[in-house]
């Protein structure tokens, strides 16, 4: 799954640049809800909205479970850039118009990154 929408968007309704690529096709999903805390590396829930009027068969509900975490970043007071990449292991379902794709361990990352100029 990618997502393409920062964090600050909190309404569902506007487009979002959420996808799944699967086999090196991408197909286009509702947004995207994440239910994240504080601890990075605490695991993470990311279930697509249900949205019936556009793809009411194009969703995804996964897990990530953290493995290892890389963080870096500069601070030039004007400019900064932090960015913490979290690698782990997805688990859970996408649903993709008529098919079911199981999803078990499959390694990735998702990243978290703040932008200051």
């Amino acid at each position: 799954m990618q997502d393409g929408i920062g964090a600050d968007v909190s309404t569902k309704e506007r487009a979002s640049e959420d996808a799944a690529s699967i086999d090196g096709k991408v197909t286009k999903l509702g947004q995207t809800e994440f239910t994240f805390t504080s601890d990075m590396m605490a695991e993470k829930k990311l279930n697509t909205v249900r949205d019936t009027r556009f793809w009411p068969q194009r969703n995804c509900q996964l897990t990530f479970v953290p493995a290892y975490k890389n963080k870096q970043g500069i601070n030039l007071v004007l400019i900064a850039y932090k960015q913490n990449a979290i690698w782990g292991h997805y688990s859970g379902q996408c649903q993709i118009n008529e098919e079911l794709i199981k999803i078990d361990k499959v390694f990735g990352f998702y990243e978290e990154v703040s932008t200051r100029w």
